[in-house]
């Protein structure tokens, strides 16, 4: 049976590794994530005390680890059978699922649960730093979160192979041009809507809605001339990817805003106590 002629998206996530193009940086990073655990956190914390600290270094390790954790968790409530978190040295980790998933009801809320997670576990080790501990040391556990946070902001962002990407598939293809009107309120709320650095943001927002919702058609398009063409897996797919309860796309949507939302309000603070913002 022919397959159709241009590309259509594979809907199953895979891990960070599958994103990187090149096949002898793919080998090595498939090859350090395979070191000892121990000595992957070790590497890790050691690599990123030359630019944060030890103590920072090792909060941000700690919550990559938690994040994955999480999508790990999530991946064995809904029965899909995660292999060990793997640990890259300096670069991340991640978390195999056993098998395919093409079901965006399940999708949504396992890669949702981690930057949540990590989020969560960064608030609470800043609290705990400050409540804890005094000077230096604290300054680096508020430094060390605030980095976290702000990752894991950033991998809310709805492209994929993000985790945000992926959350994003619970709605509906069209819903994703809501991402750039909310970014123009937030633009305009910060007061940024009129600066260079709001203009680009906006910008980027607005090409990010545009790739994802022809990214979408392009996968409909093909999973109509897939069933065309005789391939009954193909319908299977469409109700997989596109059948959501409106209870999970109601609570899907409401913890991604509050996820969102609390995590920029704990950038600022922790920004602020980490001497960045005035």
């Amino acid at each position: 049976m022919a397959s159709p002629s241009f590309p259509i998206p594979v809907r199953r996530p895979a891990s960070r590794l599958s994103s990187i193009r090149s096949a002898p940086i793919r080998h090595v990073l498939g090859r350090l994530s395979y070191c000892p655990p121990l000595l992957g956190v070790a590497l890790s914390v050691a690599g990123f005390s030359f630019v944060l600290g030890p103590i920072a270094s090792l909060v941000l390790v700690a919550t990559i680890l938690d994040h994955e954790y999480a999508h790990s968790f999530m991946m064995h409530r809904l029965a899909y059978k995660p292999g060990p978190v793997r640990l890259v040295p300096l670069i991340g980790a991640f978390v195999h699922s056993g098998r395919p998933m093409l079901a965006s009801a399940d999708i949504a809320p396992i890669y949702l649960a981690g930057p949540l997670a990590g989020i969560l576990s960064a608030g609470a080790a800043a609290f705990a730093g400050s409540q804890a501990l005094s000077g230096d040391v604290a300054h680096q556990v508020i430094v060390g979160a605030a980095v976290a946070v702000g990752l894991n902001l950033f991998n809310l962002l709805p492209v994929e192979p993000l985790d945000g990407g992926l959350v994003s598939r619970v709605l509906p293809y069209p819903a994703l041009w809501l991402f750039p009107v909310l970014v123009g309120i937030l633009l305009l709320y910060t007061h940024l809507a009129e600066t260079s650095i709001g203009v680009v943001v906006l910008y980027g927002a607005i090409f990010v809605s545009m790739h994802k919702v022809s990214k979408w058609r392009r996968y409909v398009d093909g999973l109509h001339a897939r069933w065309d063409q005789g391939d009954a897996t193909a319908l299977q797919e469409m109700q997989a990817s596109f059948t959501v309860p409106t209870w999970e796309r109601v609570c899907i949507v409401a913890v991604y805003g509050l996820t969102v939302v609390g995590g920029l309000a704990l950038l600022q603070a922790l920004a602020r106590a980490a001497g960045w913002l005035a």
